[in-house]
């Protein structure tokens, strides 16, 4: 890979529906965030000759951050809600419980870096790996020269760095107990999120 060209996405029915359900639930910013996180795993996952299912990583990539949305808010944690809607939306489309799981999985784990990486399923670590890089920018370096820049030019980032700090700040103040209010409490959700190499 040189740089120059973006990673090609499924173009299955249920890849098509569910970037769809993305688009009619998430603000531009969110979609375009799920977008660059599927490049950015898929392109990680090359770099260490990983071989995921790129449907399974695809989905898990779109849906990570589906608990975000207003239509999928729920009491329980962000990643939790987006996880269980994410694996009945797969499994109402016929999507079989044993990949319906890993989607869901990759979504539940993606902000617990420590489990996503103790997973032995490349789809979930990558979730993580990929959306990591896009809010913190985490092993940018390890991307080929040009990557970064011919993603964002494709999948804009419309402002998505303080986006995220609102979204995360406002999730946090709702449910104390969770994950992404320990990011906040310990700064890693702060104003600059970690100053990620970006143009925002």
């Amino acid at each position: 890979m040189d740089g120059t060209d973006v990673v090609e996405t499924p173009d299955s029915a249920l890849a098509r529906e569910t970037a769809a359900l993305l688009r009619a639930s998430a603000p531009e910013v969110l979609v375009n965030h799920c977008q660059r996180s599927f490049q950015f795993g898929w392109t990680l996952g090359e770099r260490r000759g990983w071989r995921p299912d790129r449907e399974l990583l695809y989905l898990g990539a779109v849906l990570h951050d589906l608990g975000l949305t207003e239509r999928f808010d729920g009491p329980r944690a962000f990643e939790l809600e987006g996880a269980a809607a994410a694996e009945a939306f797969l499994r109402e489309r016929g999507c079989s419980a044993e990949r319906a799981g890993v989607v869901k999985d990759a979504v539940a784990l993606h902000l617990d870096v420590e489990a996503a990486q103790a997973d032995p399923r490349p789809e979930v670590r990558l979730v993580s790996m990929g959306s990591g890089l896009d809010t913190h920018g985490a092993r940018a370096g390890e991307l080929p020269p040009g990557f970064l820049d011919t993603v964002v030019r494709a999948w804009p980032r419309l402002g998505f760095r303080d986006w995220l700090r609102r979204q995360s700040h406002a999730q946090a103040e709702r449910k104390p107990d969770s994950k992404v209010a320990w990011w906040v409490e310990t700064g890693r959700m702060g104003e600059n999120i970690g100053n990620p190499p970006f143009p925002e």
